[in-house]
């Protein structure tokens, strides 16, 4: 004795055929001028170390040089974390033992 069943369930049916859909590739996607800029930068960029790491440079939207500012802000900001572990031996531990 053989049977045979079958269910058709048209929501699951639609969502399967929705997210295809989304996930499809196309060929004739037009790209920004800032994606090609990001392409171009990763295949220019883009490297394997002898140990087998990938290597990549940093992407900048902007002349790194305009972040010349930056350095002086950081190091004062370190200088006020060292302020405080002076102050406060008990910080200094705790933040050495995460």
């Amino acid at each position: 004795m053989s049977s045979c069943n079958l269910s058709i369930n048209e929501i699951l049916s639609n969502q399967i055929k929705k997210f295809w859909e989304q996930e499809e590739v196309t060929q004739n996607s037009i790209r920004s001028r800032e994606e090609n800029e990001c392409e171009t930068h990763f295949q220019n960029s883009f490297s394997r170390k002898t140990d087998g790491r990938f290597s990549m440079k940093l992407p900048f939207k902007e002349n790194i040089h305009t972040l010349a500012d930056s350095r002086n802000m950081a190091l004062n900001r370190f200088l006020g974390v060292e302020k405080r572990f002076t102050r406060d031996s008990q910080l200094k531990i705790t933040t050495r033992n995460l």
